[in-house]
């Protein structure tokens, strides 16, 4: 049986509870700030991702990670990003699925956790995408907002580059 994320005074991890390592690929469960289930997100082996026919995806977003009072909340685009910022700082981490999720997931975190600081982990595109939508989400909640050094990169790039000798 999933588990609902218990987004106050702690947010659980259902991607970690409820994602499962399938033959294909990944199913991303998604949720909106009422902890209910509002769409999946499938992510194939090859990369692909889909989105079922019909969820939502405007405002919601999955979270990997525990929330405690005090810790920094971080926001990014991608589960990839989602995990490796997780994985590398141990806060919570909100994924907003896209770019132009950014903000309104932004908001609705903001809503739930008046009191938290912020940080939106957008990404450093070449298009500069990423970095527009990061500063306006951090702007448009008080918050701030961090890019990976090199323009190209997400920080799961960032985090898991492996250098050659």
């Amino acid at each position: 049986m999933p588990t609902i994320p218990t987004l106050s005074p702690s947010i659980s991890s259902p991607v970690a509870q409820d994602s499962l390592a399938v033959i294909r690929g990944l199913i991303i469960p998604i949720y909106n700030a009422k902890q209910e289930l509002v769409n999946i997100q499938i992510i194939a082996k090859d990369g692909t991702k889909r989105f079922l026919s019909g969820g939502k995806k405007k405002a919601c977003f999955s979270v990997i990670g525990n929330y405690v009072y005090g810790d920094k909340l971080l926001i990014c685009e991608g589960f990839a990003t989602d995990a490796s910022l997780n994985e590398h700082s141990g806060y919570a981490v909100i994924v907003a699925l896209d770019a132009g999720n950014l903000e309104t997931v932004a908001k609705e975190i903001r809503v739930l956790y008046p009191e938290a600081e912020i940080v939106i982990a957008g990404d450093n595109d070449l298009s500069g995408v990423g970095q527009k939508a990061a500063e306006a989400a951090a702007s448009v909640i008080g918050g701030k907002y961090i890019l990976p050094p090199v323009t190209g990169q997400d920080f799961n790039d960032a985090l898991t580059i492996e250098v050659s000798l």
